[in-house]
């Protein structure tokens, strides 16, 4: 089993974050300057056995695109290219509400 690579793109900063290779624990990799991903990620994937990259797709409260849509689109294009086994990406409008609705449930049952 491969790693799973988190990808947080920006116009000036990325942020990544990785699992270990039995994909339990995830934790934050490094926030690099975006210039420089593509580079980084040559090395980076095959040193590590990255098998599946996750890039988030920030949509707009109405669920329409954000305008960072533009420049995450074609980021993914070029590395759906490369020998990863999966690229996918995450419509973060829905994972950031799954993740509130969780801690609110958290909380509800647990003493935080």
């Amino acid at each position: 089993m491969g790693r799973i690579l988190a990808i947080d793109y920006g116009r000036k900063r990325t942020g990544l974050a990785v699992t270990d290779p039995l994909q339990l624990i995830a934790g934050a990799l490094d926030t690099i300057p975006t210039h420089t991903l593509m580079d980084f990620l040559r090395k980076y994937l095959p040193e590590n056995g990255v098998e599946t990259v996750v890039v988030g797709l920030p949509r707009q409260m109405d669920g329409s695109f954000s305008e960072s849509y533009t420049y995450i689109r074609p980021f993914v294009g070029k590395i759906k290219d490369w020998s990863i086994e999966s690229v996918l990406r995450l419509y973060c409008r829905a994972i950031s509400i799954a993740a509130i609705k969780t801690f609110f449930v958290f909380q509800l049952f647990c003493e935080v």
